[in-house]
């Protein structure tokens, strides 16, 4: 696996316009949380279909998964995420207010650079991550940042949002 010691991945936010729905679920059992992404009707480009053919042809594996530390996003194809999970004991969660400021300004997909991709489609890279929880909120920050700075949000789906700062992914959902 391709591996970038403590850096995250470039990250790069492209402009989303199908309607995308988020479904979370919480193991209580397995201290898993996931939340699983769908999408609408996506509409087909002639370039698309060639683009995949000529991937095909030259053997170029499609990005599958992106490992952040204990954080899997797993994608359908080249833009859209399917799935985010992760282990996360809550008894370590941060109390805290959540007052940065998550609210997205644009639909958006998570686009890693695909230089890091291995010939899997597979991108791991060995950072930590941290959970702040406000009580009053039902919401989790998932960030692999200590600190956090302004960041410019972007919505992943309809209760997952998702901001970057220097390069740093910071992602907050809500129920």
């Amino acid at each position: 696996m391709a591996s970038d010691g403590a850096r995250v991945p470039i990250i790069t936010p492209l402009a989303r316009k199908e309607q995308c729905t988020a479904i979370t679920e919480w193991s209580a059992d397995s201290y898993v949380l996931q939340v699983r992404f769908e999408y609408g009707e996506r509409e087909s480009a002639p370039c698309d279909i060639q683009q995949n053919r000529l991937h095909q042809f030259a053997d170029v594996a499609q990005p599958a998964r992106v490992v952040l530390g204990d954080v899997e996003l797993a994608y359908y194809d080249r833009e859209r995420t399917s799935l985010l999970e992760f282990y996360t004991n809550p008894t370590l969660w941060r109390r805290t207010r959540l007052g940065c400021g998550t609210s997205a300004s644009e639909p958006a997909w998570l686009h890693f650079d695909p230089a890091v991709f291995d010939s899997n489609g597979i991108a791991s890279f060995d950072v930590t991550n941290e959970i702040d929880w406000d009580p009053r909120l039902p919401s989790l920050l998932l960030r692999f940042k200590s600190e956090l700075r302004l960041c410019r949000w972007y919505s992943l789906a309809d209760t997952v949002a998702f901001g970057i700062d220097e390069y740093v992914i910071v992602c907050a959902a809500s129920s």
